[in-house]
C-alpha cells in the first residue's frame, strides 16, 4: 500500500507505479472510508440496521471477483486525520491486498474541496490519458455524504457531482462517463452507485416511484444483485408503463457488494 497526501505526490506516485506495472483498471473513491460499523435507516421503517458497506466502496465486489490475471489500481482519497480511523482502513485495505494480490492501494489522506478537486482528478487523468488508460479502464465514484449535513455540507454535496461532470466534460472527454456517484443513505440503494452523465436526469424524474416499486416488490430487503429480477416482475407484472425507467436504473446503476 502506498500513502501521499498531495496532488503532486500522487501524480510522481501514480507515474512510478505505472513504469513499473500496466494496470488494467484504475478504481478511484472519495469519501468512502469506514468510520461506522452499523447504518441505520428511517425508511422503509423506523429501527432498519445494516452493516456499514464502506471496504465494498473502497474496493467493490465486481472488482474483488476480476481475474487474477487483471491489475487493479485502487486509490482512495478521504480526510483520514484521525489515527485510530487511518488504522482502521489500513488495515482493511491491508488485508483486501492480501486477498486479492492483483490490486494495489493508494490511500489518499485529503479532505476534498470543491476547489482542490481539479487538482486531484487531474494528476490522476494526466497520469491515465499519458499511458492510454481508456474509459473502459477508469471508474470514479463519489461517496461523499452527510447523513444530517448543515447550509453548507448541503451545498458542497449539491455542487461537487457537477464540478466533477464539467471537468470531465470539458478537459477529459475520454473519461466523462466514467464518474458514479453513490445513490446515498437510501435503504434500497444503499448498495448502488449510478452514471452521472448518462442516468440523474432521469433518477431526478424516476427515482421516487422506483423506490416505491422496491418497497412493494422487497419490503424490508434491500436491492442486490440475487433480488433484482423480483423488481423486474413485479414491474412487468403490474406496473409495465413504468418498465423504462427500471431498465434505465438497471442499465446505468452498479452494485458494490453482492
Amino acid at each position: 500500500m502506498y500513502e501521499t497526501t498531495t496532488s503532486s505526490g500522487l501524480s510522481d506516485l501514480l507515474f512510478k507505479l505505472f513504469n513499473k506495472t500496466r494496470f488494467d483498471l484504475v478504481y478511484l473513491s472519495l469519501g468512502s472510508k469506514k468510520n461506522e460499523d452499523k447504518v441505520s435507516f428511517i425508511y422503509p421503517k423506523s429501527g432498519l440496521m445494516m452493516d456499514c458497506n464502506a471496504e465494498y466502496q473502497m474496493v467493490p465486489k465486481f472488482i474483488r471477483k476480476k481475474s487474477n490475471n487483471d491489475k487493479v489500481l485502487i486509490i482512495v482519497i478521504d480526510d483520514f486525520h484521525m489515527f485510530d480511523l487511518k488504522n482502521t482502513n489500513v488495515s482493511i485495505l491491508g488485508n483486501i491486498e492480501k486477498q486479492h494480490t492483483k490490486i494495489q492501494t493508494i490511500l489518499v489522506d485529503h479532505m476534498i474541496t470543491l476547489e482542490s478537486i481539479h487538482k486531484y482528478v487531474g494528476a490522476i487523468l494526466e497520469c491515465l490519458s499519458y499511458h492510454g488508460i481508456g474509459n473502459s479502464q477508469f471508474i470514479l465514484t463519489n461517496f461523499i455524504c452527510f447523513k444530517q449535513p448543515n447550509v453548507i455540507q448541503t451545498t458542497f454535496e449539491k455542487n461537487l457531482p457537477d464540478i466533477i461532470q464539467k471537468l470531465l466534460d470539458s478537459t477529459y472527454v475520454d473519461y466523462q462517463t466514467c464518474f458514479y456517484q453513490w445513490y446515498g443513505y437510501a435503504y434500497y440503494t444503499y448498495n448502488y452507485t449510478y452514471c452521472y452523465k448518462q442516468y440523474n436526469v432521469h433518477r431526478l424524474m424516476s427515482i421516487r416511484q422506483l423506490l416505491t416499486f422496491m418497497n412493494k416488490s422487497l419490503f424490508d430487503s434491500c436491492l442486490d444483485t440475487t433480488n433484482e429480477n423480483i423488481v423486474t416482475l413485479y414491474i412487468n407484472q403490474f406496473y409495465k408503463e413504468s418498465g423504462k425507467k427500471w431498465e434505465k436504473f438497471m442499465e446505468n446503476s452498479i452494485c458494490l457488494h453482492i
